[in-house]
């Protein structure tokens, strides 16, 4: 067996990708209630501004124990599923 090239080495110790947002940590049991939620934002059943309705939806998160997450993670949330 031969001796690994440089290039080889270094590939091995890159880091494994791994999904960075909050919304691909929770468990899969609550992805129905983030959809409802993602819904009724689209569908402006939570208002025009973003800032309030995404700290709306933090507290809910939160009180549901669906996750710990702040206005500006909601916000991003929104912001890449639009």
């Amino acid at each position: 067996m031969g001796k690994p090239n440089a290039v080889e080495m270094t590939i091995a110790h890159l880091p494994i990708p791994q999904k960075r947002g909050w919304w691909h940590q929770i468990d899969p049991k609550h992805q129905p209630t983030l959809n409802e939620l993602e819904a009724a934002w689209k569908a402006g059943k939570l208002g025009r501004q973003m800032a309030p309705a995404a700290n709306a939806i933090s507290k809910t998160l939160q009180e549901l124990g669906i996750a710990t997450v702040q206005r500006q993670g909601v916000q991003n949330w929104l912001r890449r599923k639009a």
